[in-house]
């Protein structure tokens, strides 16, 4: 529970807001303390926004924020929330990891929305407290750190460590705090004000509704997803999987082809390549490093299979997002093909 140091005293809220962060991660923290300090009349929360620097700060939307105040300056608050994005793992610079152990000795809660979960490991601040972060930044990270417990989950609270996996899950996890600290009602009032059916809870999945369409549908194939999600670096044979799964891999291949339109061995490679292109833009990794990190035999044939899937090559996707004042919007969002990906992400169909 994030307590004010005096209990006069509201709790003070501070955001580190990294270039690039997720808007959506970012105010999904902020209004429902907002709105719990307006429904109850009192001032509970307060919040201010910290930068690197005096620079304005600027969202995955373009939008900019100009700090209040930044990391070199004296600060008093009782927590802090780490907001990053698609580019955490290269703005990890020992200044701000620095700063983040320096919060950590002083007692005070650390957060992380996102990807945000990649500088507290990084400043050694989570040590064997279980976390979590967006699935498409969970593989990278325990890449990273490979002893880091980090978990599927929308948010874990763990005494003075909290990580959410961004988008709306921050929704959540201050729902869950505001109904910790000041009661269900003032917490469900907040999540009505929100049109928010119902609170989830801490063990909600990431991507359920996908995962509970295809679970329910078919899920024989959710379980084959899951294993391809889980052996990126190291691809099974289509066959080894179906095996796995007690099918004829003839059977598996129409279960790929009746609910996402494409083979199993063309969605596995889809997956894998999604992943690399993720890692162009995001991390400083080499591409040859990537190649084998996504199990392609080679950087050539790594290439080879990027652009034709994308139309052009790894280092061109790179050299477009990082160019400066470009940003994750410059580019196609990472791993959708409209016209390769259009009925991968549609409601499967019930089988006849």
């Amino acid at each position: 529970m994030i307590k004010p140091q005096q209990n006069d005293k509201p709790a003070t809220i501070g955001f580190l807001l990294l270039q690039d962060f997720s808007m959506l991660a970012f105010t999904a923290c902020v209004e429902p303390i907002q709105m719990a300090n307006q429904l109850s009349g009192e001032t509970l929360y307060q919040w201010q926004v910290i930068g690197v620097s005096k620079t304005p700060v600027k969202a995955s939307n373009g939008i900019l924020f100009t700090p209040e105040c930044t990391v070199d300056d004296e600060i008093d608050v009782d927590a802090v929330f780490v907001c990053a994005g698609h580019r955490a793992q290269l703005q990890a610079d020992p200044h701000v990891v620095n700063w983040l152990c320096q919060i950590a000795t002083r007692g005070i809660v650390l957060g992380a929305v996102s990807s945000g979960a990649y500088l507290l490991a990084k400043a050694q601040t989570l040590g064997d407290v279980s976390c979590t972060a967006h699935w498409k930044y969970v593989h990278s990270i325990q890449k990273a750190f490979p002893a880091l417990a980090i978990r599927p989950g929308l948010f874990k609270t763990n005494g003075r460590r909290y990580t959410s996996a961004g988008g709306t899950t921050g929704l959540d996890m201050f729902l869950n705090e505001i109904g910790s600290a000041h009661g269900a009602s003032l917490a469900l009032g907040v999540a009505d004000q929100f049109n928010c059916g119902h609170i989830r809870v801490s063990t909600d999945r990431q991507r359920e509704l996908q995962t509970r369409r295809i679970t329910h549908l078919q899920p024989k194939l959710a379980k084959a997803i899951v294993l391809m999600e889980k052996s990126i670096s190291a691809p099974q044979p289509i066959d080894v999987i179906a095996r796995r799964l007690h099918l004829p891999t003839k059977k598996l291949n129409d279960l790929f082809s009746y609910y996402v339109n494409c083979s199993a061995k063309r969605y596995y490679l889809q997956l894998r390549l999604e992943h690399a292109r993720k890692l162009l833009r995001d991390s400083s990794e080499s591409v040859a490093f990537i190649a084998a990190d996504c199990g392609f035999a080679s950087a050539s044939h790594f290439g080879r299979r990027y652009k034709a899937r994308y139309g052009h090559s790894p280092r061109h996707e790179r050299a477009v997002c990082n160019r400066p004042g470009s940003g994750q919007s410059a580019c196609t969002p990472a791993g959708i093909d409209p016209q390769v990906d259009a009925n991968r992400f549609a409601l499967p169909r019930s089988a006849t």
